[in-house]
């Protein structure tokens, strides 16, 4: 049952020859075993990618980046266990070996030239280091798709040479078991049962993500899986255990319906009538002989719990009736973006028509185009880093030539799959495999790859081509193959050679999975110091920093987040050493930062702005020039004016602020639109409160304090939790003479924040200066309550009674 191949071509390959005194049953254990932990290694892939994210080690990139690694450290092991396996074969059999590699058929000529045109393009990118590594959130750059590849080949390979070994039917339970606890950990969001408190949790936004970390993603994974279900569902035999798959395509089914995406629904329906027609075409008039009545009541059945999910969905739920009919409005939700999105990708494709951009270099390109309305359909001052469609996603990246290769190597898959129905071989799974990838290509026509699907996709290419490869599988040329001169060879060369081998190449394996899972040590502490910055604990940033860069992770996220943060905070360092330590980090990351995109030049700009001051004029100069090139490649991007009218507003530049906080302000979507939620308001309202704030700072040091105050009052509307901005408004009515006004806002700062005792001592110098020293001196006492140990009250405490 568990080999793919027929009764006909089922001769198992036997590696034993009596004829040759180094074969024997001890060989024959150790080739098995070594097929044992193959088969472990890929079934541990199959079964844990899915559901692995950062659990155990916290990290900031909770998902892609944990997945990630755990798949190239077990694609590591799988081709350590394969290599031992060839080096082997080598020592005993090199010819018959040799034909099996190395026979490759002409169709995977395809593939690699669709490699070579991810690498030409990966070459030419803007940004070199993300198309090769992957950007830090998506994790598909050249590296990551030479992994999915090669997990392909060794499937494919293995199976040439360990044909009695290798089992689908496991391979498809691994696949739908792990997908039951992905439905089942998504069901138990929606009921509100989750063990972990998420930022945006599913009882609140309504939709589940399961363990893929967005609910687009999970309906995408379940499209390529809910078909494997339905296939065990038919071949189980013994009526509790097609119950069983019945429970885990039901659950399956909820899953998906709840994670309430458009594309994912509009996959599973479109894909099914796609691949009914394609299946009444290859088989024409052999459709009613190859199902017969119960299988059709089955599916009878199974048609009628859609269309009743459907149907419940639509008329029972609202959110769900919403977004169905918000689908067809194109000027608000989420279809107006991606409106947006498709015009600028073609805008932007038809510059670099041939390689595209590079892989993962999608957010270099978008942000090229950024408009002001892009912040009513999303947050101000972000852009896409996906098309979020996979045709023009193929385009941005590897251009018309790669996807006219990936078009190509589709089209090799889907001739293999019709042709292994026709030939009778393993037609269900096939079907099965042709419904599964055709329904997740179609959803993808509104989403996007992540890891967990591209490792099920290359899965899916290797089944097919395995299952059509099967007679070639079967043949037992290795048995009839004699043994060489090698194999005849005795003598010490011949043992210590392939144990030399496997030693050296087992060194570089394990040297490969400690880099990696360095990688995730790295981002364990960035996500520490992203936590020491809201704590204000900045020493420890500096130590966790330099642990991190101890790593030597080549990873410019890193750094940009580091500095960015960094150069924020400067200003709020209590302490000279802090504040020094500080700057001769921002020195070297400026210094090392050698990227030429927009974020490089964003930080840089910001980096040398904290770092501008009287006795480092030239850093004016620097950030200058960064923030210009930055705002070059994103004129309406409200953020880099306003980091240009901050950096104006150091350099004493008044009238270059203001132009610049204005020009922030014009390129801010209005607050009346219709067609803004009040997410997007709450951010747009954020960014205005910035700019007021910073309209009011240089109106203050312009001595006019009548608009320095109108503009204060306007950001504190915007944000209504800033309470220094009582201080600020409070100082322009000092200016202009007006204690009782002062006095006024500074009581209101002190009643929304009673620990600091700046608001007492701000409230004792106004009453003083009124003559008031009764109301001077109680102030003061509660200041010092605040803070018996401060040196500047108790100097003020003797100056009070003077």
């Amino acid at each position: 049952m568990g080999l793919i191949y027929t009764e006909k071509f089922s001769t198992k390959i036997n590696f034993t020859d009596k004829k040759s005194p180094r074969y024997g049953r001890n060989r024959i254990g150790i080739f098995n075993v070594l097929d044992l932990f193959f088969e472990i290694s890929y079934l541990a892939i199959i079964f844990l990618i899915p559901l692995y994210f950062a659990v155990w080690l916290k990290n900031n990139n909770v998902f892609e980046l944990n997945k990630i690694i755990l798949f190239k450290i077990l694609i590591w092991l799988l081709l350590l266990i394969f290599l031992i396996k060839i080096i082997y074969l080598f020592s005993t059999k090199p010819s018959a070996i040799k034909k099996k590699l190395f026979a490759m058929p002409k169709r995977f000529i395809v593939l690699i030239l669709f490699f070579i045109v991810l690498a030409i393009s990966a070459y030419f990118a803007q940004d070199q280091l993300t198309a090769f590594e992957g950007s830090y959130f998506r994790q598909q750059g050249l590296v990551s798709y030479f992994f999915y590849i090669l997990f392909f080949c060794l499937l494919w390979l293995n199976a040439r040479i360990s044909a009695s070994r290798f089992n689908y039917n496991k391979i498809i339970i691994a696949i739908v078991l792990s997908s039951w606890l992905v439905s089942i950990y998504g069901l138990a969001q929606k009921a509100g049962w989750d063990f972990i408190n998420w930022n945006e949790p599913a009882w609140l936004t309504g939709r589940v993500s399961s363990s893929l970390g967005q609910p687009n993603f999970l309906a995408s994974y379940l499209l390529l899986v809910i078909p494997l279900s339905v296939y065990l569902f038919f071949k189980a035999k013994k009526l509790l255990i097609k119950f069983f798959w019945f429970i885990v395509l039901i659950s399956q089914l909820l899953c998906l319906f709840f994670t309430y995406s458009r594309g994912g629904l509009i996959g599973l329906a479109i894909g099914l009538i796609i691949i009914a027609l394609i299946y009444f075409l290859i088989t024409k008039q052999q459709l009613s002989k190859k199902i017969n009545f119960k299988q059709k009541l089955a599916l009878f059945l199974l048609l009628i719990i859609l269309v009743s999910l459907g149907l419940i969905g639509y008329y029972k739920i609202d959110f769900f009736k919403q977004r169905v009919k918000s689908s067809f409005d194109f000027q608000s939700g989420s279809v107006a973006p991606r409106m947006n999105f498709w015009k600028t990708s073609l805008s932007a494709i038809k510059e670099k028509p041939f390689f595209g951009y590079g892989l993962d270099n999608q957010g270099e390109v978008f942000i090229k185009y950024y408009e002001k309305d892009w912040g009513i359909h999303g947050n101000v001052n972000d852009y896409p880093d996906r098309a979020h469609n996979l045709i023009l996603d193929i385009l941005l990246t590897v251009g018309g030539v790669g996807l006219i290769f990936y078009l190509l190597w589709l089209f090799v898959v889907f001739k293999s799959i019709i042709k292994n129905i026709r030939e009778n071989k393993s037609t269900a799974l096939n079907a099965t495999l042709l419904t599964g990838i055709i329904c997740y290509l179609l959803s993808l026509m509104f989403s996007f790859e992540i890891t967990t699907t591209t490792v099920y996709l290359w899965l899916f290419f290797a089944l097919i081509f395995i299952i059509n490869d099967q007679y070639e599988i079967a043949d037992n040329s290795l048995n009839k193959t004699k043994p060489s001169a090698v194999v005849q060879q005795s003598g010490l060369f011949k043992i210590l050679l392939p144990v030399i081998l496997i030693i050296i190449i087992s060194v570089l394996i394990f040297w490969r999975i400690n880099k990696n899972i360095k990688y995730l040590i790295a981002d364990h502490y960035f996500w520490q110091i992203e936590q020491a910055f809201l704590d204000k604990e900045y020493f420890e940033t500096y130590v966790l920093y330099g642990y991190l860069k101890q790593l030597g992770i080549k990873n410019n996220y890193y750094d940009l987040r580091y500095g960015g943060m960094l150069a924020d905070n400067l200003g709020d360092f209590k302490t000279v050493a802090l504040t020094k330590t500080g700057q001769e980090i921002l020195e070297k990351l400026a210094e090392n930062l050698k990227s030429n995109n927009f974020e490089t030049f964003f930080i840089k700009g910001k980096i040398y702005t904290a770092l501008a001051n009287g006795k480092n004029k030239q850093y004016f100069i620097l950030a200058e020039n960064n923030l210009k090139q930055a705002l070059k490649n994103s004129q309406e991007l409200p953020k880099t004016n306003r980091a240009l009218a901050e950096l104006y507003f150091k350099k004493n530049n008044y009238q270059s602020a203001i132009d610049y906080f204005n020009q922030a302000l014009n390129y801010l979507p209005a607050l009346n639109s219709p067609y803004l939620n009040a997410d997007h308001s709450r951010v747009i309202k954020y960014e205005r409160y910035y700019i007021f704030q910073g309209l009011g700072d240089v109106y203050f040091a312009l001595q006019k304090y009548e608009q320095a105050e109108n503009f204060y009052q306007q950001a504190r509307l915007n944000n209504l939790f800033d309470i220094v901005l009582y201080k600020k408004i409070a100082d322009t009515y000092y200016k202009r003479g007006n204690l009782d006004k002062a006095i006024f806002y500074n009581q209101r700062g002190f009643s929304l924040n009673q620990t600091d005792y700046n608001w007492p001592l701000a409230l004792s110098i106004l009453y003083r200066e009124k003559k008031d020293l009764i109301k001077a001196k109680e102030y003061l006492a509660t200041a010092t309550k605040l803070a018996p140990e401060n040196e500047e009250l108790k100097k003020y405490c003797q100056e009070i009674d003077k």
